[in-house]
């Protein structure tokens, strides 16, 4: 009972409101059952709608029977509630059959006891995300050397397994190998106002639009964040909202073959760096003793103190 008063005063001492730490999960699951629901209503079953959203922190397990990669529940709440910075990956839909939950992804290829990256998607999504969390933590932005990728694939691979990631895939019902922009414009008209909904769920720092074709980002200027500006006016990779600082990064599908890893790659973080030159005060540090995250919007976090002798992914160290 003190416990509570305790935390209830601390929390209205800072202005926030309190949360459990597993609201994240909760509340993906009560908006969930809202978008199952309006599927039906237009024909769709809810047997082929794809979970997703903040991705789990536990344990990897290979499961021998099914010869797939699982992972369970784990610290990510708290994780995101105390990472510097935190990023939501929007992708269009669940490249599969049939559904499962995208909050097990580790990219790790199926079949194979060993971990292993899997396809061209997951190299560069990896390698982007990572990238993207490394430059906002004050860390050096590091291109290719010739045609050698600055990171390889085990520390890609291990660092996205434990950095604070949240995936959303705009279309929730699985579609095989391809979704055509007619159909992904049509289900974001259709359950925009869900989409929106998860994407303010987390309150991402940053959010990584992998779609080619600018769907993402107009639906994000439009519905999110109005005052979006383009960075650079040699390349439409680098968007920044001043009222909201945040950044949305506009890039291709992780998958295409039009372009290579290393151009898609460069021409991205070329922008990224052109950004925190611009605005120097984007990179923050957090102070783990006082669990005060040092952006502009001076958020307190009680959490961070609570687990502040709790150990920190490499990549926040500096």
């Amino acid at each position: 009972m003190y416990l509570a008063q305790l935390v209830k005063a601390a929390h209205k001492f800072v202005g926030i409101k309190c949360y459990r730490m597993t609201r994240y999960y909760d509340r993906e699951q009560a908006l969930f059952k809202e978008w199952k629901e309006r599927l039906v209503v237009n024909g769709i079953s809810e047997d082929l709608f794809a979970e997703d959203g903040l991705l789990f922190r536990g344990r990897i397990i290979y499961v021998n029977e099914t010869g797939c990669w699982d992972r369970e529940q784990g610290n990510e709440a708290e994780l995101w509630d105390t990472a510097p910075k935190r990023l939501l990956v929007l992708t269009k839909d669940l490249y599969d059959d049939e559904p499962w939950d995208v909050r097990i992804e580790t990219g790790r290829k199926n079949g194979i006891p060993h971990p292993r990256l899997y396809h061209k998607f997951y190299p560069n999504l990896t390698l982007w995300s990572c990238s993207l969390l490394n430059a906002c933590a004050g860390n050096e932005i590091l291109m290719f050397d010739g045609n050698k990728c600055p990171y390889d694939n085990d520390e890609l691979m291990k660092q996205y397994e434990t950095l604070p990631i949240a995936r959303i895939n705009c279309k929730k019902a699985v579609g095989g190998s391809r979704c055509k922009s007619r159909e992904l414009n049509d289900h974001i008209v259709k359950y925009g106002d869900l989409i929106l909904r998860q994407i303010r769920m987390y309150d991402p720092d940053i959010i990584l639009c992998c779609c080619g074709d600018h769907v993402f980002k107009n639906f994000i200027k439009k519905e999110y964040l109005p005052d979006l500006q383009q960075i650079t006016d040699k390349g439409n990779w680098a968007h920044y909202s001043p009222s909201a600082n945040k950044l949305v990064i506009n890039s291709f599908h992780p998958s295409y073959f039009g372009m290579s890893r290393k151009n898609m790659y460069e021409y991205m973080m070329e922008d990224v760096k052109v950004f925190l030159e611009k605005y120097p005060g984007f990179v923050i540090v957090t102070d783990i003793n006082s669990g005060k995250r040092t952006d502009n919007r001076q958020k307190f976090s009680i959490f961070a103190r609570l687990f502040a002798n709790k150990k920190l992914p490499k990549i926040w160290k500096r």
